[in-house]
């Protein structure tokens, strides 16, 4: 698919049959459509049917509002103009138009006579005062909501700037118009008033058919099998396809806000021109070139190669629909599959067919397909697509974008997370293309949003220039922003050549009789102290064949013990393995035998006993052997279950040192913790950091590590001021200790790393410790710390910071082709940070460290992107990423929102049994535990519907791996919540089960049985929201209903929102009225009356 042979183009009669679809002119030939009969009510299109459904869910929004303001040159006659408008109402009903609520659904009214009055509003003031008016009023017109049950759904006021100068503004419901119907009004609207001016009647023929009788007849249409065919075709084109993850600058709301921003970008001729000879050479349209464009864009910024994206087709298939003022445009979920690494020639050929296939089924409603494919209820987002894309086609002769005749609004809606318009200029000049793209304020910042139509520019370009090339190999980066991620990398930074055991013997000639280490039990070590245990320990070392090179395993629990045996073996150019004690004698010896260890030290059961060195021992006094390699070895996990070693250099721990005493040197009256397991590479931080700079260290004992009582009982009474924590942790104290602030006035810094650090647990930090400063520190096994940051009260995100001294980090796509800022991609990292690879592996080290720009890189697996601010954010791994029926989600995310109830110790969530559901697993205090319908209240507005729990299990402590990280894998097996077919309790949950089951056709269904689960829309649930508000008469809101989308939890909102005990009363009684006939209900009326 490389070529534009004869066999792949279509032929000239299917490509003008393409162009008419495409323009929405293709025509039926069929029988007319017959005007509806009179007195009937008239049914929502199913256009119609969708907006009034999210007018029920977002009321009082202008989502959906269109407006036109023209700049008049020619002094307006207002009664004129008024008297033309009201004759452009009254040859269209779907202008005389209101929607009112029947039974759950609703149907249009159309008045038969209808005044829209014309507000006329003269403006006065300086030429500026009067075009801040104009744009002011403008935009408080597009802003301006309707009610469509009340009408009028049009508006029109004119402005009068001077005498022969005015702006008419008029404003329409998407639910009666369109944006042809508007090129319609106002050609209607000027013959009139050109008629009506000059004394003549009306020009305009009488309209044959309007816009109700459409509606009608389209009803009819959706039963007939041409329609099943087309709505067939639909379902095997988007069976399993998934939704548009786009990274947001914000976290996504619970709900969609519809609140948006409009942003204009002007498009270059050159490549265009390309684009329009590819086109045509492969037998496609402009319109298509462009989707690629889009498509192979969305596919770099998002990470997904299966996109769905919505265009427009203007839905008048037939010649009688063209005059009429209605809501005829329909949305086609386009799905674009850019799987196998495409060239933009094959893309645009793929494109090409999915269209074309579109285009051949485009009288399937877009609100038809949704009901019928029932996507995951998800209220943070559109169905089916997330992104729209159209290209409008200008007339020839005519400028495109905005011009001097219209004033544009600032309209602060968007109805999809983004949509982009984008309309062709005439060949010749140096602007191809003027554009829109209308996004999302809740989710993106314009920041973004330039950078997006940046980028589309660039990829349009070489992708044009370079059709064969693979769009995975065009770097979308310019030579600006490459010069700043340089900028961000340039880290360069002096790091002394003296090793660690010259600068420990420097320090205690310094300060010999300082405290250097403080034991558990209150023992304090000076430095002379501490500089003889480890001579007397080296010298035992050295007896027994310990020199430069030799691999130590030091099986040694946090201790002053443990310290002087590390400082013993850089004395002795030996490498540290630190053996937690607590691990596995299997996994100890496993750790031994792969880094090659020939010693472990330890307590009396050790080879060699450090603990009660023989004090008349003489000490070791030789020269240290400074700067070999490795100096330590960690083990990591591994994803197979067995460990992998990485052997850490000198040069990295020196870098890692000297770039914290630089950044965040130590104060007077400092004092540090030693806290964190050995086995993890913050402890050499802990162990070496305030060691080397005279500052004393306070040995937490490993039962006290996790006790947050007896912890906090260490760090006040010796007064620590550093503390590395992991977030989860930072958790715990927050919950169980608040008054952290008052006991731990002295401990200003805390850092979290190993995991996450969610904004939510950043904000309660500043909240609960005033003055104290949090770090977020990222790294792993294999480079220790990378990047830094030091986290503001308030961020939306808390960023993994900045790349530390001589480190530097890139985001590369799979390709290994740089991203850019903004754009997600897999982040790696080089400089002096890296270790030296894993040990006994040199598959998986070639694997994880390879090259990239001349210089080795190490792979992290999580997935980041560049800020413009120059820092990183985490957007999650790139392997082990929650997907909830098709949305992937961050447990952080919802672990946060989980953690906010009251009670909640502890939290964690997973997905396990692929049965689309969420579990929470909690740990709670003495009181009541929260409920299933406290969760989804709770979370309703906090996180997506899909990252709402579907069950939850109460455990009495998360299990957590030796270093204090949550360990997944070892959670146990969700508590099953719902029994299918589970029985009513109350009245009210009898009479919701009774409703539920009438309206779903499902006799099987119990109240724990989830509505969506069960093939429910949300169309069904306005009738079943209906109809218990008829019954029940209570104000149960159709949001609420999403929150609660059981039987039985939909019961106790019921409850909550009216008086409990006349609620179950009249539940009583509906439910028996329910279950008669209609016999019987007959002959009780009767009875009743008589």
């Amino acid at each position: 698919m490389t070529g534009s042979s004869a066999a792949e183009r279509i032929s000239a009669e299917r490509q003008a049959l393409l162009a008419r679809r495409i323009n929405g002119a293709a025509r039926s030939q069929h029988v007319a459509i017959p005007r509806r009969a009179p007195g009937a009510d008239v049914p929502l299109s199913s256009q119609q049917q969708r907006l009034w459904f999210l007018d029920q869910l977002v009321p009082h929004s202008a989502f959906a509002n269109i407006d036109v303001a023209l700049r008049l040159e020619f002094a307006v006659d207002a009664a004129v103009l008024q008297r033309a408008l009201d004759e452009v109402v009254r040859r269209h009903e779907s202008l005389r138009t209101t929607i009112r609520p029947v039974d759950g659904s609703a149907v249009q009214v159309v008045a038969e006579h209808l005044h829209v009055p014309l507000v006329v509003v003269p403006l006065t003031g300086t030429t500026a005062e009067v075009q801040a008016a104009v744009t002011r009023t403008v935009t408080e017109e597009a802003r301006r909501p309707f009610d469509l049950a009340t009408g009028p759904l049009v508006r029109a006021t004119l402005l009068r700037e001077q005498a022969a100068r005015s702006v008419l503004v008029v404003t329409v419901h998407h639910i009666v118009a369109d944006g042809w119907s508007m090129r319609t009004f106002f050609s209607e609207l000027a013959a009139l008033y050109t008629a009506f001016g000059a004394g003549r009647p009306s020009p305009l023929p009488e309209l044959t058919l309007q816009y109700p009788d459409y509606a009608v007849w389209q009803r009819a249409q959706l039963d007939g099998a041409s329609f099943d065919r087309a709505l067939a075709a639909w379902q095997r084109r988007l069976e399993g396809a998934p939704v548009l993850e786009a990274p947001t600058d914000r976290p996504r709301p619970a709900m969609q806000t519809f609140t948006g921003a409009t942003l204009t970008f002007t498009l270059p001729a050159a490549p265009l021109d390309r684009l329009r000879d590819l086109a045509g050479n492969a037998g496609a349209t402009p319109f298509m070139g462009l989707l690629a464009v889009f498509g192979a864009l969305l596919a770099r910024w998002t990470g997904q190669d299966d996109l769905v994206v919505g265009s427009y087709v203007a839905g008048r298939t037939r010649v009688e629909l063209e005059p009429l003022i209605g809501f005829f445009v329909n949305t086609l979920p386009l799905r674009v599959r850019l799987d196998g690494d495409p060239t933009f020639r094959e893309a645009l050929l793929a494109v090409r067919e999915v269209t074309l296939d579109a285009l051949d089924h485009q009288e399937v409603p877009f609100e038809k397909l949704v009901e019928v494919l029932a996507p995951p209820r998800d209220l943070s987002r559109n169905p089916l697509c997330q992104v729209a894309f159209q290209l409008v086609t200008a007339p020839a002769g005519t400028r495109t974008g905005p011009t001097p005749s219209t004033v544009e609004a600032e309209r602060g809606t968007a109805s999809f997370d983004m949509v982009w318009s984008a309309t062709l200029d005439e060949p010749g000049g140096e602007v191809g293309a003027h554009g829109t793209l209308e996004y999302d304020t809740a989710l993106f910042d314009r920041a973004t949003v330039e950078r997006l139509v940046e980028r589309f520019t660039v990829l349009l370009d070489r992708g044009t220039a370079a059709p064969d090339v693979a769009l995975s190999r065009l770097d979308l980066t310019t030579e600006a922003e490459r010069a700043l991620v340089d900028g961000w990398n340039a880290t360069a930074a002096d790091v002394p050549e003296d090793g660690l055991a010259t600068l420990f013997t420097r320090q205690v000639a310094s300060t010999p009789s300082a405290t250097a280490v403080v034991a558990a039990d209150g023992t304090r070590w000076t430095y002379t102290d501490l500089d003889r245990r480890a001579r007397v320990v080296a010298a035992r070392l050295a007896a027994a064949g310990v020199g430069p090179g030799t691999v130590v395993g030091v099986l040694l629990d946090r201790s002053p013990e443990l310290v002087a045996t590390a400082v013993a073996l850089q004395l002795l150019g030996a490498t540290y393995l630190p053996l937690d004690p607590a691990y596995p004698a299997d996994r100890r010896a496993l750790m031994t035998q792969t880094a090659g260890a020939t010693l472990v030290v330890g307590g009396p059961d050790a080879p060699v006993d450090v603990l009660s060195a023989d004090a008349d021992t003489p000490p070791w006094d030789g020269t240290p052997a400074e700067g070999v390699d490795p100096a330590y070895v960690l083990f990591t996990s591994g994803s197979t279950g067995r460990p992998k070693g990485v052997a850490g250099t000198h040069r990295q721990v020196l870098n890692r040192l000297h770039w914290m005493w630089r950044t965040y040197p130590f104060g007077p009256e400092e004092v540090a913790a030693l806290r964190t397991p050995t086995g993890f590479v913050d402890s050499l931080w802990e162990i070496w950091g305030a060691l080397l700079q005279g500052v004393p260290t306070v040995v937490v004992a490993p039962d006290v590590k996790a006790d947050t009582d007896r912890l906090v009982d260490v760090l006040e009474r010796h007064r620590v001021t550093r503390l590395w924590l992991v977030p989860s942790f930072l958790r715990t104290l927050l919950t169980t200790h608040p008054d952290l602030a008052r006991r731990l006035p002295d401990l200003r810094m805390w850092v979290a790393s190993g995991e996450p650090l969610a904004a939510e647990l950043a904000d309660r930090f500043h909240a609960a410790m005033p003055g104290a400063e949090l770090h977020n520190c990222y790294g792993t096994s294999e480079v220790w710390d990378a990047t830094w940051h030091v986290c503001r009260p308030a961020e939306p995100v808390v960023p993994l910071g900045r790349p530390i001294a001589n480190v530097r980090c890139h985001v590369l796509d799979p390709h290994g082709v740089p991203t850019g800022v903004g754009m997600p991609g897999e982040l790696c990292v080089a400089g002096a940070g890296l270790t030296a690879g894993y040990l006994g592996d040199a598959s998986l080290t070639e694997g994880r460290f390879v090259t990239h720009a001349g210089e080795q890189v190490y792979r992290t697996g999580d997935r980041a992107r560049w800020l413009p601010t120059g820092e990183l954010e985490f957007l999650g791994r790139l392997d082990d990423q929650i997907k909830v029926r098709g949305v992937r989600l961050e447990p952080g995310d919802v672990e946060a929102a989980l953690a906010e109830l009251p009670g909640v110790v502890d939290v964690a969530v997973a997905a396990p049994g692929g049965d689309g559901g969420l579990t929470a697993y909690l740990v709670t205090g003495d009181g009541p535990r929260p409920t299933l319908l406290d969760v989804r209240r709770h979370l309703a507005q906090r996180v997506p519907e899909p990252a709402i729990p579907t069950r939850l299990t109460f455990l009495p402590a998360l299990p957590h791996t030796s270093s204090g990280k949550l360990d997944r894998r070892a959670l146990p097996a969700p508590e099953a919540v719902g029994t299918g077919g589970s029985q009513p309790r109350t009245p009210v949950e009898r009479l919701v089960l009774a409703v539920w089951v009438d309206v779903l056709d499902t006799p099987g269904a119990g109240v724990d049985d989830n509505f969506f689960e069960l093939g429910g829309h949300s169309l069904l649930a306005t009738q079943i929201v209906s109809r218990l508000r008829q019954l029940l008469d209570v104000d149960l809101p159709l949001q609420r209903f999403f929150e609660a989308p059981t039987a039985a939890s939909l019961a106790a909102v019921i409850v909550e929102e009216g008086d409990p005990v006349r609620v179950e009363r009249v539940a009583e009684l509906a439910v028996g009225l329910l279950s008669m006939t209609d016999d019987e209900v007959a002959a009780a009326l009767e009875e009743d009356a008589s």
